[in-house]
């Protein structure tokens, strides 16, 4: 998602969600998401965040279903979040 990063220790080291965490930042590099990325948001709702970023990258986080179109390749997912590429 655009904006500045941050990681958090606990996250990354305690919970064990390093590798997890690595991959997203890895594929954030590789679509060219920085903190200026444009963004279209395509859903906001109780269940999930979904949007576009810079037209390569899709996303949502939350326990509800949605999926960008066929035209997408999944790209990572995990428990409530997924990411898809052009």
């Amino acid at each position: 998602h655009p904006g500045v990063p941050c990681v958090y220790w606990v996250h990354y080291f305690d919970w064990g969600l390093k590798d997890e965490i690595g991959k997203l930042m890895r594929l954030r590099r590789a679509q060219g998401i920085n903190a200026t990325s444009r963004i279209e948001i395509a859903r906001a709702d109780q269940t999930v965040y979904a949007a576009f970023i810079n037209g390569n990258t899709a996303m949502k986080i939350g326990y509800g279903s949605w999926a960008p179109g066929s035209d997408w390749k999944p790209a990572l997912s995990g428990k409530n979040y997924a990411v898809w590429v052009k």
